[in-house]
């Protein structure tokens, strides 16, 4: 019984391990694939983040100079953000509040993004370190057992082509 419980505590050990190692590769990956099925691709880093506000008496948007093409009435739930370019072809895009929320963008990450256009990025991908929108492995469209179980095949397999 002792022999089944440490077995069991090093193959838990194993697969947590692994997960914490390849869940950011596998992140990136996803993200890169799904930002380049878009019209507009960026990838930055040293990131600062803008957030849109309403000026002009109610009337106007201000903020980040790509803040302006928003309406007033959803003008406070945008944000521009911009960095170094690595890669891509722009240094800034407007993002929605709900997709810099579920992608764990924090001031200051690198993100790979994908969009119709600069201004149009919500419907789009954005992956950073700390999740992804719209790619299939961010904290809000993925299921935590799937992506366990596709690290356990990684690990015991060895197999990185497997993983879906």
């Amino acid at each position: 019984m002792r022999k089944l419980f440490l077995f069991l505590t090093l193959i838990a050990i194993i697969l947590v391990s692994g997960y914490y190692y390849y869940l950011p590769k596998v992140r990136w990956q996803k993200g890169a694939q799904a930002a380049g099925g878009y019209a507009y691709q960026i990838g930055l880093t040293g990131t600062k983040q803008i957030f849109c506000t309403i000026s002009c008496n109610g009337g106007c948007c201000t903020g980040g100079s790509l803040c302006t093409v928003k309406a007033a009435g959803i003008c406070t739930t945008y944000s521009e953000i911009s960095g170094t370019m690595s890669g891509g072809s722009g240094t800034m895009a407007l993002f929605s509040m709900t997709q810099t929320s579920m992608a764990g963008y924090k001031p200051g990450d690198s993100i790979i993004a994908g969009g119709m256009t600069m201004t149009e990025m919500d419907s789009g991908v954005l992956a950073t370190p700390g999740g992804c929108s719209g790619c299939g492995m961010g904290k809000a469209d993925s299921n935590l057992l799937d992506r366990i179980a596709n690290i356990a095949v990684y690990i015991i397999a060895g197999f990185r082509d497997k993983i879906k």
